[in-house]
């Protein structure tokens, strides 16, 4: 499992983060929601160990990672930009690392033909980044952080630069995932209705605080605040207006047609 505990960070004078305490256990995906500058992705750098928190701790398991390197932790992590390495190919991005690990030459692209596999692209292997779509790079990003095998893999906004219909696929892709491998994902979105379809578990940043961490089901039948409540429903309320314009505009344009 990842634990926080009494995790505070400022940036100069202004206090980001207060007391972040929470849970995740094996196995779970948790998705953490707010809005711009709440410190969110400051959060996910914590865990990772590229930032140190001013207070407080990290456990991994039962060890305190707080100022572990980087390369202790065992925690990967998927950024939107995938920072592929352009002049290699799909094959070698995904096995580049595992060298890098000490794994032999033969493992390490068994190993990245496994899990490029896994992710859909097995028929790009020779391929270099700049003849794949975004979708398919992202693909490679993901597929070269799971070939880590890590237990714990960090995800800040990876789909939000993405066309709606691949977005879609590749959460649907992940989840398969996580759910096969039985690892723990946290993952940063700006978008609620994708926090409550993948989450076990949401937790909502406001205020340099965590307003509300509970299951979607609970968070959506039991707000812990008039701001989870708003904020919520605000998200879900803009979807479903633009649902009922593309049916309204669909369902006018059959009629004309008629």
């Amino acid at each position: 499992m990842i634990a926080l505990s009494g995790v505070c960070k400022s940036f100069g004078d202004v206090r980001v983060l207060e007391d972040i305490t929470f849970t995740v256990n094996n196995g779970e995906l948790v998705s953490i929601v707010g809005e711009s500058g709440v410190g969110k992705s400051t959060l996910l750098s914590i865990i990772l160990g590229s930032m140190l928190p001013d207070k407080g701790d990290v456990f991994l398991d039962e060890y305190n990672i707080t100022k572990d390197a980087i390369a202790d932790r065992k925690i990967g992590i998927v950024f939107q930009q995938c920072a592929l390495f352009p002049t290699m190919s799909v094959l070698d991005n995904v096995a580049y690392p595992l060298r890098k690990n000490k794994y032999s030459k033969s493992n390490a692209y068994n190993k990245a033909i496994e899990y490029l596999s896994l992710t859909g692209l097995s028929e790009h292997l020779q391929k270099k980044p700049y003849m794949l779509s975004g979708g398919q790079s992202q693909r490679v990003a993901i597929a070269r952080m799971l070939a880590m095998e890590y237990p714990v893999l960090l995800l800040d906004e990876p789909f939000s630069a993405l066309d709606p219909n691949i977005r879609t696929q590749l959460r649907e892709e992940l989840l398969a995932i996580q759910r096969k491998r039985n690892i723990i994902i946290v993952y940063v979105t700006h978008d609620i209705e994708e926090a409550l379809y993948l989450s076990d578990r949401i937790l909502i940043l406001r205020n340099k605080g965590i307003q509300q961490y509970d299951t979607p089901c609970n968070i959506i039948a039991h707000p812990s605040n008039d701001y989870v409540r708003d904020y919520i429903l605000a998200n879900l309320l803009k979807k479903l207006k633009v649902l009922n314009k593309l049916t309204y505009h669909d369902h006018t344009n059959n009629k004309n047609k008629r």
